[in-house]
């Protein structure tokens, strides 16, 4: 250890005393030079910079680090320069101001008011502590680090109203009790931190183009520029901002990571809100558009506008949730609420599919805003969106999925219960005028829990989306159509899917256009039931009934309509029967009713009984065939002998999703279906359901082996001849002897 001080040290830092390694100290001017060995640790009585002063730390490399540790009363206030060509340590628990003007320029910097003990900082853990005295960390001025250099600033508060420059590199912004930062190479799951009140504040401009950038507090705002834009080929950037409590980015604020394919960005909070405004950037500029991210409990976007574009096809963007809130790696909003002035593209800019857009919630959500995830100009299709409140759904917006030269995507509506109707409903929150501020003041202006009203679509709103999109409206239990939907002007017709898993009950008319040939499927678990005119004289009508699979009779699910209440180019009909043996009167029953200008096809389910067959467990024989104990039956179908019901089941395949050996391996079943002379009038109602088999090892005789004599050489070690002749085993797999035999 060596220390070399002189009378002009205190003017850049008072009292340094070299603990761990080596260090010398000389003054030029304003300028202290500190060259030291890797992993230098010095304590400082203070530690600070003034406006004309600069501090250089000397190291060996970029990976080089030294650790400053200040132990006097004084926060460290940095008002000129510091520079070094390796990593800085600085750990000040009084607080560290890097103030307007400042300016550090070193391979990468880490700066904490938390403790970061000596044994963790040789080790090269980032494990930074509880301090009773930890104070704020800010930044005011400019922070800059080479291509792959990182800035962590950590505190009990941190706040950046400077800029941070990194390219290519790693910018965290921490605040918590305590923060553990670990591989930076996994940035979603990176840092771990205790936080109670602790606030991460970002003011200024973050900038890690190539790179990433993480932000994590108890609660976090941002109001300035973030990017972690491409700018070196093939390296996407990533921004992830996670707060155990609110997060809020306010109008100013701009998320970006843009690339030739679009990068990552996350915006996450775990048990509090996410109010967002500004913009949020996913572009891909020659690829696909990328991926967007906003969680928490309850979800706002007010004035928000977020954009997962593509060259070649459209991103994705989750606001509130995954399809259907079924995805445990995605965090499901309880509540989640568009503004009218907020906008979500996924779109193919020239060419390929439209991307995915998921707007989720729990328990209720209302949309107002817009949607786009169309397919490209030069080819491809639209893509899809599921907007859904399982609870409670008002959706008053507009979704467009359109595709120039190709397939228009699908739009899927799916709460518990759904009502189409002529009138909107009367909700709190949908002016246009709403602003950020009133929603963080005043939050029931968008979270009330409008739970009395069904959710609701207006038959205007349908007729739009049929312009755009496929349209499928799904509800766990009852779909209600009390107003009649007029699709003749669609000039292009697209299909209206009304999927119940209980009834779907329509008392108004659909009509689609007889040029555009729109289709109506409308498919129920329990009943369908027609109490008004269908009209699809260009296009195709399915009436689908039964499909929770519970078997024949009027509980299993029927299709009720009257005489002349269908007209359709094509009509299909799929029912559970009152009774097998008399499936063909019911079919007649049908079929008389039907207005048709084009073909009829009326069919009764027949369901595969799932558990009177089961896969056999098997020995590995290099291949995935799977095999049953008994062939799948009818549960509920024809029953092979009565005049009128000579179907049978044919076999499809059975195979194991893998080859290899395992405890857990999955058979899944396909190609099955029906056969027979009055196949005609049945449909298979579904294929058999995936099951559960193992493959356990098979067993190798090798003969042919012999031990060699050998000439004592002191070792115990003995040799083989004629070695790996194989007797049995598997045909065309190769097997490498490892290890003794037994014998």
């Amino acid at each position: 250890m060596c220390v070399v001080a002189t009378s002009h040290v205190q003017a850049n830092g008072q009292a340094p005393t070299v603990v761990s390694g080596q260090a010398s100290f000389a003054t030029q001017g304003r300028t202290l030079s500190i060259t030291n060995s890797p992993g230098t640790i010095i304590n400082w009585q203070g530690f600070s910079i003034g406006a004309s002063e600069v501090t250089r730390f000397i190291q060996q490399g970029a990976t080089s680090s030294i650790l400053n540790r200040v132990i006097g009363p004084d926060p460290t206030v940095i008002l000129g320069a510091l520079v070094s060509n390796g990593r800085v340590f600085l750990i000040n628990p009084s607080g560290i101001l890097v103030g307007q003007g400042a300016h550090i320029d070193v391979a990468g910097l880490v700066a904490s008011t938390l403790n970061l003990s000596n044994q963790d900082f040789l080790a090269g853990r980032l494990n930074f502590t509880p301090s009773q005295l930890a104070s704020k960390m800010e930044n005011q001025g400019v922070i800059t680090t080479p291509s792959g250099g990182s800035v962590y600033l950590v505190g009990s508060n941190v706040t950046n109203s400077g800029i941070v420059n990194s390219l290519q590199g790693d910018v965290i912004l921490a605040a918590g009790q305590s923060v553990k930062i670990f591989d930076s190479s996994t940035p979603g799951v990176r840092v771990e931190l205790t936080a109670s009140d602790n606030t991460a504040v970002n003011l200024g401009e973050i900038l890690a183009q190539s790179g990433q950038v993480g932000i994590y507090g108890a609660a976090l705002r941002n109001s300035g520029v973030i990017s972690a834009d491409q700018v070196v080929r093939n390296a996407g950037g990533k921004i992830i901002l996670r707060a155990t409590q609110d997060v809020t980015l306010d109008p100013s604020s701009q998320l970006s990571a843009n690339g030739e394919q679009g990068g990552t960005i996350m915006v996450q909070s775990n048990t509090g809100t996410l109010l967002a405004s500004g913009t949020l950037d996913a572009r891909g500029t020659a690829g696909t558009g990328g991926d967007v991210q906003l969680l928490g409990n309850r979800i706002g976007l007010i004035a928000a506008s977020v954009d997962a574009s593509g060259s070649t096809g459209g991103g994705a963007v989750l606001a509130g949730g995954d399809y259907q809130g079924k995805n445990l790696l995605v965090q499901n909003a309880q509540v989640t609420y568009v503004s009218s002035d907020s906008s979500i593209k996924a779109n193919a800019t020239t060419s390929g599919n439209g991307g995915k857009v998921i707007v989720w919630a729990n328990d209720f959500t209302r949309f107002l805003g817009q949607v786009s995830a169309r397919g490209g100009v030069l080819g491809g299709n639209g893509g899809f969106t599921e907007i859904s409140g399982k609870n409670n759904l008002v959706f008053s917006g507009y979704v467009d999925l359109h595709a120039s030269n190709g397939r228009a995507g699908t739009l899927l509506l799916d709460p518990n219960n759904l009502t189409i109707q002529a009138a909107a409903p009367d909700v709190a929150g949908n002016s246009t005028g709403l602003d950020l501020n009133a929603a963080i003041s005043t939050p029931n202006i968008i979270f009330s829990d409008y739970g009395v009203l069904n959710s609701i679509i207006t038959t205007g709103q349908v007729v739009a989306q049929l312009n755009s999109a496929n349209v499928t409206l799904q509800a766990n239990n009852d779909i209600t159509v009390a107003a009649a939907i007029d699709a003749s002007g669609n000039t292009v017709g697209k299909a209206l899917t009304l999927q119940a898993g209980h009834d779907v009950i329509l008392n108004a008319a659909l009509t689609s256009s007889s040029v555009g040939g729109g289709s109506f499927i409308l498919s129920a678990g329990n009943n369908v039931t027609i109490g008004a005119a269908i009209t699809a004289s260009g296009g195709s009508v399915m009436l689908s009934a039964g499909n929770n699979g519970t078997g024949p009779g009027v509980a299993g699910g029927t299709v009720n309509f009257a005489a002349g209440a269908v007209t359709a180019a094509n009509f299909a009909v799929h029912f559970n029967p009152v009774n097998y043996t008399t499936t063909s009167a019911e079919i007649a029953a049908y079929r008389a009713k039907a207005t048709l200008t084009g073909t009829y096809d009326a069919r009764a389910w027949a369901f595969i009984n799932n558990a009177s067959a089961t896969a056999q467990n098997k020995t590995y024989d290099g291949t995935a065939n799977a095999t049953l104990n008994t062939p799948f039956t009818f549960l509920a179908g024809p029953d092979g002998s009565t005049p009128g019901q000579i179907v049978s089941l044919v076999a499809g395949a059975s195979n194991f999703n893998s080859k290899d050996v395992t405890t857990a391996n999955t058979v899944s079943f396909t190609g099955y279906g029906l056969a027979g002379s009055d196949v005609g009038s049945y449909a298979l109602f579904s294929q058999p359901a995936n099951q559960a088999a193992q493959i356990t090892p098979a067993s190798v005789t090798i003969t042919g082996m012999a031990a060699n004599n050998k000439v004592y050489d002191g070792t115990l070690l003995a040799t083989l001849s004629n070695v790996g002749s194989v007797a049995t085993g598997i045909v065309g797999e190769a097997l490498v002897l490892n290890g003794p035999l037994a014998g």
